[in-house]
């Protein structure tokens, strides 16, 4: 369920929760509170930083109402066809769906976990300001030389233990002058070491 503003062409911005049923490069199936008519374009934009550090915060998106189905209780079933994806747009979406399995369950949860973290960047040891973490990879923000491409050791506390392991620089993007948030990949994570990552971050959900 996201909470999310949509307006119809030269309409106002309205609110309204969505809840998306599925999703593909081609469109969305959503239900939504609001009613829509059929064959208009209609602007979404989706909250999806909860989803993974490696997505946009809001990714908007341009459709087009293709069907609909009122539901009982006054809510709307819609299939909706995306317009004009440009190639920023649909690589967030894929990778969107790659958090997803087949039958729409997440495989992975993130956990917005800020706290220092020591790694070490060519030989340098520093500082970073973990931000989020998944049993995929990591987020963090850091006033310094990093770069996309760039391989860093990095030390995870997760309570019972001290994990090591190496991660990849896979985006940036400037918070405010002179520093980053940057998003990882694990690059050699097995699974026992992601057991005990997905295993913290459980027990860390549990106490919020």
């Amino acid at each position: 369920m996201l909470r999310v503003q949509y307006f119809e062409d030269a309409s106002q911005p309205q609110e309204t929760y969505l809840f998306l049923v599925d999703m593909t490069l081609g469109g969305m199936r959503v239900n939504l509170e609001s009613e829509l008519k059929l064959e208009s374009l209609v602007t979404f934009q989706l909250p999806l930083s909860r989803f993974a550090a490696n997505l946009p915060s809001i990714l908007e998106v341009r459709c087009r109402v293709c069907w609909s189905r009122c539901l009982l209780g006054g809510t709307w079933v819609y299939g909706l066809e995306f317009q004009d994806l440009d190639q920023e747009v649909e690589s967030a979406i894929l990778r969107l769906l790659d958090h997803f399995d087949e039958h729409g369950g997440r495989r992975t949860f993130r956990l917005e976990y800020p706290m220092a973290v020591e790694a070490v960047v060519e030989e340098r040891p520093v500082s970073l300001s973990l931000r989020d973490l998944s049993s995929t990879g990591l987020g963090f923000r850091f006033r310094g030389g990093v770069s996309v491409g760039q391989h860093l050791t990095v030390m995870l506390p997760l309570g019972w233990c001290h994990l090591e392991t190496d991660a990849l620089v896979v985006w940036a993007r400037e918070a405010e002058p002179g520093v980053c948030d940057f998003g990882c990949s694990f690059a050699d994570l097995d699974e026992d070491e992601a057991k005990e990552v997905r295993s913290f971050i459980l027990t860390q959900c549990q106490k919020v």
